[in-house]
């Protein structure tokens, strides 16, 4: 995990540095790391316009088609997000014990969940019974993981195995074999049962499978194992096309691809795993020029809150049931929402008065 005043300054020194050159420019996984902050603030907007966007093209029209397909596709903000996580977790597993990386997860989730679960709760006339057992994950497992924010559930889960996981990870001598086994494993186990087991439950199984591969990068990383040549950025725009595709079939024309929710599985990993380093990229390359540094300032700036403006998003929407232009509706929910995100944010860190870090 990144200290969030350690992040301000790091983002605050990118923006002020821009025209110094960088020796680890070449290193392609330096760059997922460098630009983590405005990549979660991308991934946070993926999200915000699949949960919350409305088409303000024509759908019959070529762009409008674009556009429809984009917004069909977002929700792979939620793997993109998963994959800086897990290179973030190798960052803070290094430089903390058990004790603090937890305490640090806790600090990070605790109160935005219980603000919004407490409005939730009262907007929609919960009873106590109802509260604790949407909080306590009685409903998530015994009902719908979408009974309440189920991306929470699923990032906390994978905090809690975390350590486990990397421990066996770290005392592997061939990492990129180990993590390939455990995806492979998990295949193994899942597909078979693949009937038997809710389908809802493949909403996270499918996203398993990135946050080992952040994992992976972020060692990687920090052991400075391989080095990929520029040519590498080739194979990622291949795989980011095949990715694509992959995605168009499954949303649009119902394609099944090895497991249920197919459309959250293989293409979201192969987007997820490309798509963020053209993306960095596309960073480094506009770090120079007067648009580039606002729009790497307000990224950076929702990768901050990324976590409250995923939370707030079906609160607010609740309250967005108004009739105007699709274009002004949403305008209004890139202003509103990371008010309302910052505000949780801020409260998280008024509460805790310590430093407080980034998922």
């Amino acid at each position: 995990m990144v200290d969030l005043t350690a992040e301000k300054k790091s983002s605050r020194k990118m923006i002020d540095d821009f025209n110094e050159p960088d020796k680890n420019d070449y290193d392609i996984l330096h760059l997922l790391c460098k630009w983590r902050a405005p990549l979660m603030g991308f991934a946070a907007l993926l999200i915000l316009f699949f949960h919350t966007g409305k088409l303000i093209v024509d759908s019959s029209t070529f762009i409008g088609k674009i556009e429809l397909f984009i917004k069909r596709s977002s929700f792979v903000g939620v793997d993109i997000f998963l994959l800086l996580s897990g290179i973030g977790l190798t960052f803070s597993i290094a430089k903390n014990n058990i004790k603090i990386f937890y305490l640090k997860r806790i600090k990070r989730i605790l109160v935005p969940t219980l603000i919004i679960a407490v409005i939730n709760a009262i907007w929609g006339h919960w009873s106590i019974i109802e509260f604790f057992k949407k909080i306590f994950l009685y409903d998530f497992f015994m009902v719908s993981v979408y009974s309440f924010l189920w991306f929470i559930p699923l990032i906390t889960i994978f905090y809690l195995f975390f350590p486990l996981y990397y421990k066996f990870f770290s005392k592997a001598k061939d990492k990129i074999f180990f993590t390939l086994s455990a995806i492979l494993i998990l295949l193994i186990i899942v597909v078979p049962l693949k009937d038997h087991i809710r389908i809802d439950f493949f909403a996270l199984i499918n996203r398993i499978p990135i946050f080992l591969i952040g994992i992976l990068f972020g060692w990687l990383e920090q052991n400075k194992k391989i080095i990929f040549p520029k040519v590498t950025m080739i194979f990622i725009l291949i795989i980011f096309f095949i990715g694509l595709q992959l995605s168009y079939l499954t949303n649009f024309k119902n394609v099944f691809l090895i497991l249920p929710l197919s459309n959250c599985f293989l293409p979201n990993i192969l987007i997820s795993i490309s798509l963020p380093f053209l993306f960095a990229k596309i960073l480094d390359y506009t770090r120079n020029l007067y648009i580039g540094k606002h729009i790497i300032k307000a990224l950076s700036f929702l990768g901050a809150i990324s976590f409250e403006l995923y939370c707030v998003q079906e609160l607010l929407l609740e309250f967005f049931k108004f009739s105007v232009p699709n274009i002004i509706f949403n305008i209004l929910v890139l202003i509103i929402f990371p008010i309302f995100a910052f505000l949780v944010f801020s409260i998280n860190k008024l509460v805790w008065r310590d430093k407080i870090h980034i998922c």
